[in-house]
């Protein structure tokens, strides 16, 4: 849609409750042709000359306090859900404004998803590893785009990312962005609170991909209910004549097959009846060798026939999860016809995301950094590492800070759930206090919780209020030895362990040493993220 169009042709079609002008008297069907509309903005702060601002509600804002803000600085129409009387600006009153932003800026960029390849994943687990995956095979022979948790990518331009999923203007925008540059293909995660929170009510996906679903986020959304049903919409919403890609091993995820009007491909690593199965799993090395089974052939997007049959995946990246992930994203590639050896390749080739069972150190010891998220990302990575050969299993655990009693709680009894199954009788436990911001700090609930809860399993717990102790400890003074394995879990207050951890090893390096292995070790943190801006004043 062309700058300076009139609020009546963004509207039009949009359902509304009311229009209305407070303090003026003047015709409402002349001012909707009349106001001319250069852009929408849902930032009071961000507000330009002649733009409209949707007043959006939210769990801890209400946009219709910033409205005056707005208008002050030039806005020329709102969206609200109430009206404000003492604005005298036009007001389009709709039952939520969240849903309307979603819309209009899709109908502002001229709906762009409509003519792209879109891919969402809204798993529990996984989802930025297997969008990542994705985007590795398309990206070979064609520019395309990525929008997650860690980067925001345009063809060659990346950037930093602010949320899983964009806020819906941002979204149509960067989509927007893509058109003009060519690239119609683009994978995304897609967060419950995207679903939730409407952000991506108006985009066209033609793959919607589902890996598992587990209990997270129940403090956002009130209960594991509310978090199904808000990643239900994704498979609810998608046309008929696209595909879902779902998981049969877990409970959840199959659920959502009861739920979607799209064309669904299922897929096992169980051996449960699926239209995708694994056989030869080998994970003996940690890195993953198996067979991907094409068990009943179906038809691409392009209405292409893929016949049953099977070909060999190596992966570079450990963990049996990561076999879920290439699953779904040697599925969700074939549906968009690449080449089975191309998809081969790619995976091949994969070296992972940071932070997602990264092995970020394998020389006579290795070191494996997880962000130990929730139950399920626990139990995957736990199950992983006793598929794994070591002689001593060590695991340095941050609490999750800021989450509440009852996130704590249930990740710490998953944690020992494993400590018994792997008969590790001892665990190293930090809060991490001198590295997480405000946000993200260790309650004295939480960390209490946690210990006791390990103490009353007869785990010998080793607990650091600085991390920086904890890496001290584990590294230097219990001594890593030939063949052993160090698990770095947890979630913000082990994003700068990687950091740490390789730094103190290339330090404990003659000069020598450092001119031949230095590069090799600190080689994980050259394009790193996370943890990369901590304030970390001195070495370990």
């Amino acid at each position: 849609m062309p700058d300076n169009v009139s609020l009546r042709a963004l509207i039009e079609n949009y359902p509304i409750k009311s229009i209305v002008m407070p303090g003026n008297s003047g015709n409402i069907k002349q001012a909707l042709d009349d106001i001319k509309i250069s852009g929408l903005n849902y930032h009071s702060q961000n507000v330009s000359q002649n733009e409209l601002f949707f007043c959006l509600t939210g769990h801890q804002y209400d946009g219709h306090a910033f409205a005056e803000k707005a208008y002050n600085k030039g806005a020329v129409a709102l969206i609200v859900e109430r009206e404000i009387p003492h604005i005298p600006l036009l007001q389009v009153v709709v039952e939520n404004s969240r849903r309307a932003l979603s819309h209009l800026s899709a109908k502002f960029y001229q709906h762009p998803s409509k003519s792209m390849n879109m891919i969402g994943i809204t798993s529990t687990n996984g989802k930025t590893t297997t969008t990542y995956m994705i985007d590795q095979i398309l990206s070979s022979n064609k520019p395309t785009g990525l929008l997650g948790t860690v980067i925001v990518k345009l063809g060659e331009e990346t950037k930093e990312s602010d949320l899983t999923t964009p806020e819906s203007l941002d979204l149509q925008r960067y989509l927007a962005s893509m058109k003009r540059k060519n690239i119609n293909y683009c994978t995304m995660e897609v967060s419950s609170s995207g679903l939730e929170l409407e952000r991506v009510s108006a985009v066209d996906y033609d793959i919607a991909i589902i890996n598992n679903i587990s209990r997270d986020h129940i403090d956002q959304h009130g209960s594991f209910e509310n978090y199904f049903a808000a990643k239900q919409r994704l498979v609810e919403e998608i046309q008929e004549d696209k595909r879902a890609v779902i998981n049969v091993d877990c409970e959840n995820a199959c659920k959502m097959i009861n739920y979607t009007k799209a064309k669904v491909i299922t897929y096992s690593v169980k051996g449960i009846d699926a239209t995708i199965g694994i056989d030869n799993l080998d994970l003996s090395s940690g890195s993953a060798s198996f067979d991907l089974v094409i068990n009943r052939g179906f038809s691409t997007l392009s209405g292409k026939w893929i016949k049953p049959g099977r070909f060999k995946i190596k992966l570079k990246v450990l963990g049996l999860h990561n076999v879920y992930n290439a699953t779904s994203a040697a599925i969700s590639t074939l549906l968009l016809d690449e080449p089975i050896t191309r998809i081969q390749s790619e995976l091949a080739k994969f070296s992972g995301v940071e932070r997602r069972f990264q092995l970020i150190f394998d020389k006579k010891f290795k070191i494996i950094d997880d962000h130990f998220a929730n139950p399920g990302n626990i139990e995957v990575t736990m199950e992983t590492l006793g598929k794994m050969d070591f002689n001593n299993l060590k695991i340095l655990y941050a609490i999750r800070g800021g989450r509440g009693k009852t996130v704590n709680e249930e990740n710490t009894k998953a944690l020992i759930k494993w400590l018994k199954k792997l008969n590790l009788q001892e665990v190293y436990v930090t809060s991490s206090d001198e590295i997480v911001g405000i946000e993200n700090k260790v309650t004295m609930t939480e960390r209490d919780t946690t210990l006791s809860l390990l103490k009353s399993a007869g785990i010998r717990v080793r607990y650091f209020s600085q991390l920086r102790s904890a890496i001290k400890s584990v590294i230097i003074e219990r001594h890593l030895q030939t063949g052993d394995v160090l698990l770095l879990a947890g979630c913000q207050g082990m994003d700068p362990g990687a950091r740490l951890v390789l730094n103190l090893i290339y330090n404990r390096l003659t000069k020598n040493q450092q001119k031949y292995w230095g590069d090799e070790i600190l080689a994980p943190l050259k394009h790193r993220v996370a943890g990369m801006n901590c304030n970390i004043s001195k070495p370990i």
